[in-house]
């Protein structure tokens, strides 16, 4: 509360006036503001911690080795990170930062269309012999817009499983399920192993960027992705790459 406090005059002259001296005492602010900070503390949603699904192999299912191959080369998407390069095969720092390329395979490296198309006779020079007008790794980009975008690749793949996801994630923007109800549901759609869906299995060069790498996790997650996984190139990858950089100096 503020007060006044008053000081006497001297007594000299009829129009002298009084001195006045004011007193506020902040006491009271300072319970208020632990009021307030309370009342924020108790009101205000905290940040959930963020962290990433990781997909767990089921044991439901006794598969042979054999069965185990074929579902693999049957859903198996490779997608590679790299940074764009220049026509001696460095990388391209010309604009100042590492601008990411991304290219993609389906299936077995060493085929295509079921022809052989890598010579591992010399582990240290896979010899790639691909027929005229084909290609086993194609360029996609980041750009979402596109139709040769990355994404748009993913939802082509995960079709059946965006398709029962939608009408979940329709519920859920109009409020008629909560984000709990929502993720439980779509988790379960994500495990029918009825449903055709993808493998995808991430690899980086050493040009790439950590943030492509984020980027494409993010992707995973956007689109519903059951089984994904991180690996490192193999030589099959690296001849593939090199093979399909050549050829789009």
């Amino acid at each position: 509360m503020a007060q006044i406090e008053s000081g006497g005059g001297n007594g000299k002259g009829k129009n002298h006036q009084k001195k006045m001296t004011i007193r506020v005492d902040f006491t009271p602010m300072v319970d208020m503001n632990m009021l307030l900070i309370t009342f924020f503390m108790l009101c205000t949603t905290m940040i959930k911690t963020q962290t990433l699904n990781i997909a767990l192999p089921s044991n439901k299912e006794n598969l042979n080795t054999e069965q185990m191959n074929q579902a693999s080369a049957k859903d198996a998407v490779t997608i590679i990170l790299d940074a764009k390069r220049l026509a001696n095969g460095q990388v391209d720092t010309t604009s100042g930062a590492i601008i990411p390329e991304i290219y993609y395979y389906e299936g077995k490296p060493n085929e295509v269309d079921g022809q052989i198309i890598l010579d591992e006779a010399n582990p240290e020079n896979i010899v790639v012999n691909l027929p005229a007008g084909k290609e086993k790794i194609q360029k996609s980009s980041f750009d979402m817009a596109s139709k040769d975008g990355i994404r748009h690749f993913i939802i082509d793949r995960n079709k059946s499983v965006l398709e029962k996801i939608e009408p979940l994630r329709k519920e859920f923007r109009e409020g008629k399920m909560k984000q709990a109800e929502f993720d439980s549901l779509a988790k379960i759609v994500r495990g029918d192993e009825t449903l055709e869906k993808p493998v995808i299995i991430i690899k980086a060069t050493d040009a790439a960027s950590y943030g492509s790498v984020v980027a494409l996790l993010d992707e995973m997650q956007i689109n519903q992705i059951a089984k994904y996984q991180i690996d490192n190139l193999t030589a099959q990858d690296k001849a593939l790459l090199e093979n399909y950089q050549s050829r789009h100096k």
